[in-house]
């Protein structure tokens, strides 16, 4: 009820009379209980019926990072800052990560490595250069960890920066003609 709608920019309770983005809403509420059931959006208390579940602040941003929402800059500011802030505590999570679900969980990393790059690569083009003017999987790799707050929120990236360098390397290559 107030999660969904905040990363839309609108105030929770509020009766919303654009139906676009009421339907937005909706299809975004739908994903989110597919996401809680296939462990990549952690509730806090899933025993309860899903319209009074409840998320920590951070891994619903981050959660809404990787689905990629496009949230008002106001809210990402205010996010970005309440993660290098606020310290949580994780023994509130009573939960121990089973092997799918740190599978699920390094997936996910790889997805906020990848949309972290094109990110980069889209809105700070001259970050992701070499003096050459030649775009370098090692910087931006670099500047995602220099930044890993604003990507992962509250949680350490799973891959390291070699890992972070490979991928979007292997991904840079795709984007070079392919000769026949």
């Amino acid at each position: 009820e107030e999660g969904i709608p905040l990363l839309f920019g609108t105030e929770p309770g509020n009766k919303i009379s654009d139906e676009e983005l009421s339907d937005k809403i909706e299809s975004l509420w739908q994903h989110a209980q597919d996401c809680v059931n296939k462990k990549l959006l952690f509730v806090l208390n899933q025993e309860n019926p899903a319209n009074e579940w409840q998320v920590r602040p951070l891994d619903l941003y981050s959660w809404g990072t990787v689905s990629r929402i496009s949230m008002p800059d106001e809210f990402s500011l205010l996010m970005s800052f309440v993660a290098q802030t606020v310290k949580v505590d994780n023994s509130q999570s009573t939960h121990e990560m089973t092997e799918s679900q740190e599978d699920a969980l390094y997936q996910k990393h790889r997805e906020i490595v990848l949309g972290a790059a094109t990110s980069l690569l889209v809105n700070a083009p001259d970050i992701c250069r070499n003096k050459r003017g030649k775009v370098v999987s090692n910087l931006i790799a670099k500047n995602i960890l220099e930044n890993e707050d604003q990507w992962f929120g509250d949680k350490r990236p799973m891959l390291a920066e070699t890992a972070m360098t490979d991928l979007i390397d292997e991904y840079l290559k795709l984007t070079r003609p392919v000769v026949h």
